[in-house]
């Protein structure tokens, strides 16, 4: 089943790719402009079911979904949105809606529902149903083209003019480490492509033509926004090779040698793609190959684009060399050598600090690098110091109301609507509060789970879920003494476990000005997600402290009676953030002390939702760490109910945790 899903927020891509891609029936491509998406939809031939995003920049979801039907009349789709989207029911015609936040579970189910549906009947499919009944010519190079090329091939390579396995080679752009990479042309859809082709004496290797197709295969699971996409492999004529999405522009190498420069903001852009990809990598833990200054290219809209370094075995590059090598093949690139925005300059200058200083993780390099971002937008449009806080929010608030506008428009509705909410008021409250409040749980019985009576000693537990800010300590203090981490990390911890979430670069980015992420602003305010058990295992010794009990846990939330909610056993859906239809304001995590409400006997606060926590207990029929709590995402709120599905090493947007100790 070929699956198509579009979003112009690399980070919500990134969430739910690894569940689409376990379903061996899907074939996925991923896109976050209209453009890249209707690129894959030609290179698919058909698409059996497009997910898109409603509110996009230059392309909204609803042309998307028309222009991929005129490609392939029997696609169906899920749009997907963050908004109320009833005042469109007329553009989105019958077709699946899937509201943000969703868990990915919800999306399979969709995807099992949408593909038994009937097929979309398109309005245009009647008008031009004459035209389409007729066969389509086949794309065939004109006896001009053929000539032109065989004169070319005569004098030159021999493979220029020819057609291997349905792409006609135009001309040869370089030679690779495994073999010649030519421009060539997919006769069948009249693409263009970059053919990479394995050396003839390496195909009649037969261990190096395994290799080289396991690569591929590699490259063609491993999806990112930043990556040039990898379309197919094949073998013709006695050769191996793969193709990929032709880049009309130069690689940083070719630049260097014919000594061409890059202004400031296309060097913040080669950061911001190389870093979010090999970010991506190495929270993967992806083997790739190290990074070149011919892995980038500048295409020319002076746009980068990263090839896909990923390799099917070999090492994973240590982040801080190629941190290094990075600031090395960009500095000769500034015409002075060095940038004249000073955060700039600091920030290529620590990107190539000696070993053992500078930047650890690719993570921790993008954080700095939103405030560049930040300092030179506000510099380039309106001329203000790039020191001025609070013309740097009044600017991103101003950036999020463009984006909401640009749908609006898109979709011909300019009224004040409710669904834009939160987005156009006043900024969110970004200041970062001091949750290191703990709460006394006194020594004494109380009932557990469904009836069974325990006693338990005196313990402390943080008022409050351990928020993006505190979490962020924790990742600053690795990148400055990364060899000392090991002393807090659990025993059965794998030995390359990375303790920064997935996608963390976006969520400290958007965290540190309030920007929207979802369908709120998120603060450094808001509870920690998307960490594992090892995660919080380490930060909670860290801070001197441990993961609580579940029994330790659910004393603390339910009190000694064994109340079904902190307040009682009467389910008042105001009270909390949850997932219920007629509770949870927010729709997706909220401040940690958004709802003082949500308050147990003992003071402590949201243990009803917001997010899951990790405990330090282990179910014995699972070997799964528990997970108890609710969060905005659910609908079961009683304290009793207990988690043992989750993995120690899983993460997920509503799962978070808090500590707790012996002493204060």
């Amino acid at each position: 089943m070929n699956i198509l899903f579009v979003d112009d927020e690399p980070t919500v891509i990134q969430a739910y790719l690894p569940v689409l891609r376990s379903a061996s029936h899907f074939n996925v491509r991923v896109a976050t402009t209209g453009d890249k998406a209707l690129e894959h939809a030609a290179s698919f031939g058909f698409v059996d079911i497009l997910i898109t995003d409603v509110s996009m920049h230059s392309m909204n979801g609803f042309e998307l979904r028309d222009r991929i039907l005129e490609l392939s009349p029997d696609t169906k789709t899920i749009f997907i949105s963050g908004y109320d989207l009833n005042e469109y029911a007329h553009l989105i015609n019958g077709c699946a809606v899937l509201h943000k936040p969703f868990e990915p579970a919800q999306l399979m189910e969709m995807i099992e529902e949408v593909a038994a549906s009937p097929a979309p009947v398109a309005d245009f499919q009647e008008e031009s149903s004459q035209e389409e009944a007729e066969p389509v010519e086949e794309l065939e190079p004109s006896p001009a083209e053929e000539t032109e090329e065989a004169a070319f091939a005569s004098e030159h390579d021999p493979l220029v003019g020819a057609t291997l396995g349905g792409y006609l080679i135009l001309g040869k752009l370089g030679d690779g480490t495994l073999g010649p990479v030519y421009r060539a042309l997919q006769v069948a859809i009249n693409r263009p492509v970059a053919l990479k082709l394995l050396s003839p004496h390496l195909h009649a290797d037969e261990n190096a033509r395994a290799d080289f197709l396991l690569d591929v295969s590699t490259k063609a699971n491993v999806q990112h926004p930043s990556f040039i996409a990898v379309y197919e492999a094949g073998e013709a004529e006695g050769y191996s090779f793969y193709t990929r999405e032709y880049i009309d522009g130069e690689s940083l190498n070719t630049l260097q040698e014919k000594q061409e420069y890059l202004d400031q903001e296309a060097v913040v852009r080669v950061v911001r793609v190389v870093a979010s990809a090999l970010a991506y990598m190495a929270a993967g833990r992806i083997p790739h190959k190290f990074l070149a200054a011919g892995s980038i290219f500048i295409d020319s809209d002076r746009q980068p684009h990263l090839t896909n370094l990923a390799i099917h075995e070999g090492s994973l590059p240590e982040p801080n060399v190629e941190i290094g090598e990075l600031a090395r093949i960009l500095l000769p690139l500034l015409e002075t050598g060095k940038a004249r925005n000073p955060g700039l300059n600091t920030l290529l200058s620590n990107m190539s600090a000696p070993m053992g200083e500078g930047y650890f993780t690719w993570s921790a390099l993008l954080a700095d690098l939103d405030s560049v971002e930040a300092q030179l937008q506000a510099d380039s449009p309106s001329q203000l110091s790039a020191g001025n806080a609070a013309a740097l929010k009044a600017l991103e608030s101003s950036q999020r109301r463009k984006k909401i506008q640009t749908m609006l428009a898109a979709i011909g509705l300019f009224a004040v609507l409710p669904i834009v909410g939160y987005a156009l008021h006043g900024d969110p409250d970004t200041a970062q509060k001091d949750f290191t409040a703990q709460c006394e749980i006194p020594a004494g019985p109380f009932i557990f789970n469904n009836g069974e009576k325990i006693n338990l000693g005196t313990f402390w537990i943080d008022k409050y879920e351990v928020t993006i800010g505190q979490y962020a300590q924790f990742l600053e203090w690795i990148k400055a003494h990364p060899k000392e981490v090991a002393q807090f990390e659990h025993v059965k911890q794998p030995l390359d476990h990375s303790h920064t979430p997935p996608n963390w670069e976006a969520v400290v980015g958007h965290a540190k000005w309030g920007m929207l992420m979802k369908s709120a602003p998120i603060t450094y305010n808001y509870p920690q997600f998307s960490v594992s058990y090892w995660d919080a295992y380490a930060y909670a010794k860290w801070k001197g402290r441990r993961l609580p009990t579940e029994q330790e846990w659910e004393k603390a939330a339910r009190g000694t009676d064994g109340r079904l909610y902190p307040w009682g056993n009467q389910w008042d859906a105001q009270r909390c953030n949850t997932g219920s239809d007629s509770g949870g304001k927010q729709g997706i995590w909220a401040s940690v002390d958004a709802y003082p409400s949500d308050v147990t006997p003992y003071g402590v606060i949201g243990m009803t939702g917001n997010v899951r926590e990790w405990t330090d207990s282990w179910d014995a029929a699972t070997g799964n760490p528990v997970v108890r709590g609710g969060s905005f995402a659910t609908t079961e709120h009683e304290l009793n109910i207990r988690g043992d599905g989750n993995k120690a090493d899983s993460c997920s947007e509503s799962l978070g945790f808090r500590t707790c100790g012996d002493q204060k």
